[in-house]
């Protein structure tokens, strides 16, 4: 049987069984397709053929994809008198659209109640809902750690937050067996994948296979890998060690050439500390540099702090704002305000100044419950931090409630900061929930639905970068992606420009995902060579499904990326929008509509 690689919620797919007969009395033959209930045969399910002598024929099926997301299992029976044979296939069904969220948001006081509905508008099968208490300010802690765990690019910094806050997760609320399982996995995955950006000289790139070291990502991935060491997970030694020596040296050789490096400089000195081996010396050279930016002053205080000498860390910080201003570029360490105010709640964590913390969480809640979109770096760190706050003051009463939804009563009970719970809800109908505060303080609480839209609702838009698809045959001449013949070449031709007057921007991602029934002609593994002319990303993932691309791009500039493409299988099929964004600005991007394409 033939099927492609992937299949996505709701498409319509040929399956075509070719049967071999190996013996002369082969005369009927009986084809019978089942499924595990991902896929549906449209149709009978049983097909006869006749066979006149050895040879082989052809039986087609076809496979209505349902709204459910993961392992399809198609299982294939052919049966002939005594003779036999079975065959099975697994096949992912991935979801091509990206899911919704929407978030209830309460404020209870002791012994309050609230009322509400849950509604959802996703696709039957790709609904959920959470509830999320807690007895600090709320930080959407359920939304903010997927999006780093599902985010699907994977430079060093990507790498790296996506998985540095699962070390904390047990600090800010309590895990089942399933998900401390699932995050110690994450975790050890994330290590082992972190080892393939070490270079010659022990930093660490900021793509697989690159030739410099980018000093922000390696001073985040050292920091995440220290604490993983502490936590108790295994880290290569000659990889850990290879990389503190690169660090120690940078530390010791490091000048101010007036960029943002002083800032770079004390969080690596910070690492340094944090991993025991301070460089006190390099610390006090810089403690002494005039015009220290504030970022950098509460970054060095907290290196100060951790190895030891607190006077040091006090007169730094001593009258020292925590407002933090915005951002212009994020070129040098992937930030923003909000990331830079993480970092002062960290060092005030660190260095038991509980009030002023708590007024700097109360500020980052604010944003981090709001439906603003942040950078993989901004989200992680902000974890990072608000754990530390939780290491540090520890809750003086435990959280402790009650919620009936559809007249099922559950008890909430926990001393972490925060408890999240997966609501049973009733995607058919109505979703009543009513909860309790039953603690003497204020208690925050956040319902929150997930769920997949229908394929067409998506809308085009664009902020700063305009984006042009066009297919063409191996002869340039424009076709159809909606019909096409089964075994047509073409390529897929993207053109993003940047429309900014005067911005570079760098570090964009253009997300190619395409439809089921297209394959992906790799021409590095094929060595066909360049697909007509094309400009040069400066990483490129290639996958089964689809095609990400990581390139920088001047003010008012076009870059123009190829794909050769097959039309493999027959079906209809979904045809997500091709997107771009800039990966540290959420005010940066482009997106077209998707569409239904079909081969026959």
């Amino acid at each position: 049987a033939g099927l492609p690689r992937v299949l996505g919620s709701g498409e319509l797919a040929k399956l075509p069984i070719t049967v071999f007969a190996g013996a002369d009395d082969v005369k009927n033959a009986t084809i019978t397709v089942s499924t595990n209930g991902m896929a549906s045969v449209k149709g009978s399910k049983k097909q006869e053929l006749t066979f006149k002598g050895q040879g082989e024929q052809m039986a087609y099926f076809e496979l209505e994809v349902g709204n459910n997301l993961g392992i399809g299992k198609i299982t294939i029976e052919a049966k002939s008198g005594k003779h036999s044979s079975i065959q099975e296939i697994e096949i992912d069904v991935r979801n091509s659209i990206s899911s919704e969220t929407t978030v209830l948001f309460e404020t209870l006081t002791a012994g309050k109640k609230w009322n509400t509905e849950l509604t959802f508008l996703g696709m039957a099968g790709t609904n959920s809902a959470t509830i999320e208490v807690s007895g600090v300010p709320p930080i959407d802690l359920q939304k903010r750690l997927q999006y780093l765990i599902r985010y699907p690019h994977g430079c060093i910094e990507q790498t790296t937050s996506s998985v540095f806050p699962q070390i904390y997760l047990s600090q800010l609320t309590d895990l089942t067996n399933e998900q401390k399982n699932t995050t110690d996995t994450n975790i050890k995955e994330g290590i082992k994948r972190l080892a393939k950006f070490q270079i010659y000289n022990g930093g660490l790139s900021y793509w697989p296979g690159g030739n410099d070291a980018n000093h922000w990502g390696s001073n985040y991935a050292f920091h995440f890998l220290t604490e993983a060491k502490t936590a108790g997970y295994s880290v290569p030694d000659g990889f850990y060690k290879k990389l503190l020596k690169y660090q120690a040296n940078k530390a010791e050789k490091w000048t101010d050439d007036g960029s943002r490096s002083s800032l770079i400089q004390a969080y690596r000195l910070y690492g340094l500390a944090l991993a025991g081996k301070a460089d006190r010396a390099a610390m006090n050279r810089m403690k002494q540099k005039p015009n220290l930016s504030n970022d950098t002053k509460w970054r060095l205080a907290a290196a100060y702090q951790i190895a030891g000498k607190s006077k040091n860390a006090q007169a730094l910080i001593e009258g020292l704002s925590t407002e933090v201003e915005a951002y212009n570029e994020m070129r040098y360490s992937f930030g923003s305000d909000l990331r830079d105010k993480a970092m002062i709640l960290e060092t005030l964590s660190l260095m038991d100044k509980h009030e002023e913390a708590f007024h700097v969480l109360k500020e980052m809640s604010d944003e981090l419950s709001s439906e603003r979109h942040f950078s993989t770096q901004t989200t992680a760190y902000s974890l990072v931090a608000i754990s530390q706050f939780a290491k540090h003051n520890e809750a003086s009463e435990k959280i402790s409630a009650s919620y009936e939804l559809n007249g099922k009563k559950q008890k909430l009970e926990s001393n972490k900061p925060f408890v999240t719970e997966i609501l049973a809800i009733n995607e058919g109908g109505t979703n009543k929930l009513k909860f309790t505060n039953e603690t003497k303080g204020v208690l925050f609480v956040r319902a929150i639905s997930v769920g997949t839209p229908p394929p067409g609702t998506s809308t085009a838009e664009s902020k700063g970068l305009s984006i042009k698809t066009n297919y063409v045959d191996i002869d340039g001449n424009t076709v159809k992606p909606e019909s096409l013949a089964p075994g047509t070449d073409f390529i897929a031709i993207v053109a993003v420009k940047n429309t900014s007057v005067n911005r570079k921007y760098d570090q964009l991602a253009l997300s190619q995902v395409f439809p089921s029934g297209w394959e992906i002609i790799n021409t590095r593994l094929f060595n066909l060579g360049s697909v007509g002319k094309a400009s040069t990303a400066d990483y490129q993932d290639i996958r089964d499904d689809r095609v990400y691309s990581y390139f920088g791009l001047k003010a008012g500039k076009t870059k123009t990326f190829k794909v050769l493409l097959n039309a493999t299988y027959s079906g209809k099929f979904w045809m997500p929008g091709v997107t771009v964004e800039a990966m540290y600005d959420p005010t940066v991007y482009a997106r077209e509509t998707g569409a239904w394409v079909s081969i026959k």
